[in-house]
């Protein structure tokens, strides 16, 4: 085998199918929960909606959408990102066009002094984290061609790409760089220029050694990205965005979050009792909670930038301590990318359970045990439940 085939093999590696592991799904974690993101965006029926959904891997078109939409990654797989960047870090020009697989007129430019880069996969693939990371890279100008979407197989993608266009604009818009993302529907002046496939990326000898040594374009854009499937986290378009926040300058124009763009704020009342519940049950340990059983203290903490908005916290709090704000600016979640103190206070032991709680005047007896005193045939129901009609809270339960 030369040196050459032996490279290209290296790059390809870890290009695997789409699974789906049920266990990180939102439904799985949440009986309440709304998201229907990964069944709405599947082109091919291969996502059937369920708490948890399924996966049907003999109908995916492996078109790597529902990588980038979901938020906790409980989908996984090799998608087109690693090769993607990896090829960018090799260009030596400031302006692109990615063109997605399925464009059979790829070989010539929508504009000039561009270089053209093809990739597998569906544009809905890459998502705003993506777009966001390449202009954090260096690239001045990216041209999005659209201009084959309406015959291409993946064509019911083509509302999502807009979405991911539009958040990736309003975001580029507090750097002062929302002219610099072009979206072309049709070519109407094709230039010549290179064109680059993204799997199969021109090579120098110095990539050369480094894919011999297993240091090859997979492990860079690895390390650029930061892709790690490990633990509690935020899916990889979430991890992207925050990722690519850091390499930007000073935001310049103030820029608002919505729900819609998974980013939230929340904030929480004294009724709080110390129990840590949305600590355990935080998909992404946006939450933590600190307590000191020595010093008879608590700290409640939050990471704005692992914040999904899923409001699992906010369907588990049994006291309703916990308020959830869906339109924030974006200065605070960058400027807040440390723990923020959500509330924290003295901790006092009770007397009939030995739990700790939040320490109160004339308060010998936690939260849970004064409501089975006061209430002792009654029952502690989550207030989540409270919003879901009777018919589903019985399948529910």
């Amino acid at each position: 085998m030369g040196l050459l085939s032996a490279a290209e093999r290296l790059a390809s590696f870890d290009r695997s199918m789409v699974v789906l592991d049920e266990s990180r799904c939102l439904h799985s974690q949440d009986r309440y929960s709304t998201c229907e993101r990964c069944w709405n965006i599947c082109p091919s029926s291969a996502i059937e909606q369920g708490k948890p959904p399924s996966l049907y891997e003999g109908n995916c078109t492996n078109c790597k959408a529902c990588l980038t939409v979901c938020p906790v990654g409980a989908f996984q797989g090799s998608d087109s990102v690693k090769d993607l960047l990896s090829c960018l870090t090799r260009l030596e020009t400031d302006s692109v066009e990615l063109i997605c697989q399925e464009n059979e007129e790829s070989s010539r430019g929508a504009a000039e002094n561009t270089i053209g880069v093809s990739f597998n996969g569906c544009l809905a693939s890459l998502g705003a984290g993506t777009l966001l990371t390449i202009f954090s890279m260096g690239i001045k100008e990216a041209y999005l061609r659209l201009d084959a979407c309406q015959e291409c197989r993946w064509k019911e993608l083509k509302p999502a790409i807009d979405k991911q266009i539009e958040l990736s604009r309003k975001l580029l818009n507090a750097w002062a760089l929302v002219e610099n993302l072009v979206v072309i529907d049709k070519v109407e002046d094709p230039h010549d220029r290179p064109l680059w496939d993204a799997h199969n990326a021109p090579i120098s000898r110095r990539d050369l050694f480094k894919l011999a040594t297993k240091q090859g374009a997979a492990a860079l854009a690895q390390a650029v990205e930061k892709n790690h499937q490990k633990g509690r986290l935020p899916g990889r378009d979430h991890r992207r965005l925050v990722n690519s926040f850091s390499q930007f300058p000073e935001i310049q124009n103030s820029v608002t979050l919505t729900n819609a763009d998974t980013f939230a704020n929340i904030t929480v009342s004294d009724t709080c009792t110390a129990c840590g519940t949305c600590a355990r049950a935080c998909p992404t340990e946006a939450i933590s909670i600190n307590i000191d059983k020595e010093e008879k203290y608590f700290q409640l903490n939050f990471a704005p930038l692992n914040c999904i908005a899923c409001e699992v916290c906010v369907h588990l709090c049994l006291p309703s301590s916990i308020t959830m704000d869906k339109s924030i600016t974006l200065n605070k979640a960058v400027l807040e990318n440390t723990e923020v103190v959500l509330l924290e206070g003295p901790l006092s032991q009770c007397e009939q359970c030995k739990s700790y709680f939040p320490s109160k005047p004339d308060t010998y007896v936690c939260p849970t045990c004064e409501v089975r005193r006061n209430n002792p045939f009654g029952s502690i129901v989550p207030p989540g439940l409270n919003s879901i009609p009777q018919k589903e809270r019985k399948d529910h339960d």
